[in-house]
């Protein structure tokens, strides 16, 4: 069985599946802004200065950008707990994180 690639579409087709891909992000863009939020509230309720900030892209170089910019003292990122074959390919942001960022990173689990 051969799919038919996204260039084979008819372009109504593909206009469509793109008008549906970017609302599906606008979405997801959405929810992640509002609990980054959230936690952002919940740290300065609990006496903690935080800054919230949702960012696209490859995860490790976005991530220590914004920690640079942002003239960070602590990174904090989470750990899932992936290991095996999926790590061995494609690799760890916590790991990443720990290597190469200037600034002390604590890992969350």
């Amino acid at each position: 069985i051969r799919l038919p690639s996204l260039a084979q579409l008819p372009p109504v087709v593909r206009a469509r599946l793109r008008s549906e891909a970017m609302a599906l992000r606008r979405q997801a863009l959405g929810a992640a802004r509002r609990q980054v939020e959230e936690a952002r509230e919940r740290l300065e309720r609990a006496g903690w200065p935080a800054r919230s900030l949702v960012l696209t892209g490859v995860p490790l170089p976005e991530l220590l950008r914004a920690a640079s910019a942002a003239r960070a003292q602590l990174l904090v990122v989470g750990a899932r707990g992936a290991g095996g074959l999926a790590r061995r390919l494609l690799g760890s942001v916590a790991d990443g994180a720990v290597a190469r960022s200037p600034v002390s990173v604590l890992v969350v689990k």
